[in-house]
């Protein structure tokens, strides 16, 4: 009688240790997914982060060299441009002595992930050009 207890106690042991590995490996294969995931989507937003931020420095010094011709008060779109995975498009307003550029950038590729990002910086007219100012939220 003593010895069928004994085994049924390891049994129960034996299943509880299964479903506690069997727990354990859930969570891993859940861990790494996530964090694939998260790689994934910090790649694509410093994609857009980086696509958005040059272009606008490439307004900014275009505004610098040569000037704007936006109308006061008016947001016109200064330029566009589409690589294969990033689409950005820089806007400007002007505003008395100062140029606001508008930088939007968003992916090309409908997988489902539908992010853009948007930086914002300005110049002032300082003397008879334009100085950059920086970047603003």
């Amino acid at each position: 009688m003593r010895n069928q207890r004994e085994q049924g106690t390891a049994t129960l042991f034996a299943l509880a240790l299964l479903m506690i590995s069997f727990a354990l490996g859930m969570a891993l294969i859940y861990f790494s997914l996530s964090g694939r995931s998260n790689g994934e989507d910090y790649y694509r937003e410093t994609q857009l982060y980086t696509a958005a931020e040059s272009e606008l420095r490439r307004a900014a010094v275009d505004v610098m060299q040569n000037g704007t011709d936006a109308p006061s008060g008016k947001i016109q779109m200064r330029y566009s441009m589409t690589t294969d995975d990033v689409t950005v498009r820089v806007y400007e307003k002007r505003s008395n002595d100062t140029v606001y550029l508008y930088a939007y950038a968003e992916p090309n590729k409908d997988d489902g992930w539908r992010r853009h990002l948007e930086m914002k910086g300005y110049l002032t007219k300082r003397g008879d050009r334009y100085v950059w100012m920086g970047f603003f939220l």
